[in-house]
């Protein structure tokens, strides 16, 4: 964060990926500011709205990334968490649906208006069996709709 104390909601910062470039291959780290938090009073999600646009905001910068020169931090993929799940302690089956909803706009919209789309594959970073069989069905639901290619790891 550099000399700043605080980021606003939605915010995104990225900074190196350390060791996890040797060892995963990882070009860098976007945090997103997605949720707020006070000392003895943990941490609370920021509105729908605003992790919507906190997606908005990562994709936009991995967009920019995917085109840097130096080929150290370009990727063309991005691993995601699901928002406001975890210490935000949100609904994840409301939340997830609006997540994968703008991440597969945002793939549908720019693989038509680019001839090869800078960011091309999305990965769900879950930790439960729960999220799992959410992303899955999710999936499932818009595979006939849109731009989808499901695979499973």
């Amino acid at each position: 964060m550099g000399s700043r104390h605080t980021v606003n909601h939605g915010d995104v910062i990225v900074t190196s990926s350390g060791r996890l470039q040797q060892t995963h291959n990882v070009k860098a780290i976007l945090h997103a500011a997605v949720v707020t938090g006070a000392p003895g009073r943990g941490f609370q999600a920021i509105s729908d709205d605003l992790l919507i646009e906190a997606t908005r905001n990562v994709l936009a910068k991995a967009r920019q990334l995917a085109r840097e020169e130096t080929q150290s931090i370009r990727s063309r993929s991005l691993m995601m968490p699901l928002f406001g799940t975890g210490q935000g302690q949100l609904s994840p089956v409301k939340i997830t649906e609006r997540l994968l909803q703008e991440i597969i706009q945002d793939l549908a919209y720019h693989s038509k208006k680019l001839k090869k789309s800078d960011l091309t594959t999305v990965i769900f970073s879950v930790f439960t069996k729960e999220h799992v069989s959410l992303i899955h069905r999710l999936m499932e639901q818009n595979a006939n709709e849109s731009l989808l290619k499901i695979t499973s790891q």
